[in-house]
C-alpha cells in the first residue's frame, strides 16, 4: 500500500482551471483558436459540451476549456486573455451596430408613414378630401421607402465599421501571436 501512494506522488497532481463561454456559432472558430493560443485546451464531450443554444435570433455554442493553473507566465496570459475578450466583444457590438441603425431608420420611416396615413384618415372623415390625398400619398411612399432606407443605412454602416472590425481582428491576432510565443 505504501508503494502505491509513493507511485502516485511521482505522477504529480495538475490543478486545472476551467472556462465556459457562450459564443455565436459563426464566431466559434476564432474563439477556439484564440483560447487555444492562450494556453486553454478545448474539452469536447459530444454528449454534453459544445451544444447549440438558441437565444432569440442568435445561435450560440457553449465552448468549454481547461488549462494548468500553475503554468508559467499565467499572469501575462490572463492579461492577453482580457485584451482578446475585449476585442472579440467589441467585434460583436460593431456587428450588431450595423443592424441597429438600419432598423431604427426603417422603423422611423414607417412610423412617419403611419402618422401621415392616420392624418389622411382623419382628414377624410372630416370631409377634407384634398387634405386626405395630400397626406395619404407621402404616407404610402414612406411605407414603400422603409426597406430601401434600411438597406441604404445598413450598407453605409457596414462601410463605416468594416475598418474598425478589421482593427479588432488584427488586435486579436497580434495578442494571440504574442501569447503563443510566451507559451513556447
Amino acid at each position: 500500500m505504501n508503494t502505491e501512494i509513493q507511485g502516485n506522488k511521482n505522477l504529480g497532481y495538475v490543478a486545472y482551471e476551467y472556462l465556459s463561454v457562450n459564443v455565436k456559432k459563426d464566431l466559434e472558430p476564432i474563439y477556439t483558436d484564440c483560447y487555444e493560443n492562450l494556453g486553454w485546451q478545448n474539452i469536447f464531450n459530444p454528449e454534453t459540451d459544445n451544444m447549440i443554444i438558441h437565444r432569440g435570433v442568435d445561435i450560440l455554442v457553449n465552448l468549454k476549456f481547461k488549462r494548468d493553473r500553475k503554468m508559467k507566465n499565467r499572469s501575462m496570459l490572463l492579461s492577453f486573455q482580457k485584451k482578446c475578450e475585449g476585442a472579440l466583444s467589441k467585434i460583436s457590438k460593431l456587428e450588431k451596430s450595423k443592424e441597429t441603425g438600419a432598423m431604427i431608420g426603417s422603423f422611423t420611416t414607417g412610423i412617419i408613414g403611419l402618422g401621415l396615413i392616420t392624418g389622411a384618415i382623419f382628414g377624410f372623415l372630416a370631409d377634407k378630401t384634398l387634405l386626405a390625398i395630400v397626406l395619404a400619398l407621402p404616407g404610402c411612399m414612406s411605407w414603400a421607402f422603409a426597406f430601401p432606407v434600411y438597406k441604404k443605412i445598413r450598407s453605409n454602416q457596414e462601410a463605416k465599421v468594416a475598418s474598425l472590425i478589421e482593427e479588432q481582428y488584427d488586435l486579436v491576432y497580434d495578442v494571440c501571436e504574442q501569447a503563443r510565443k510566451l507559451l513556447a
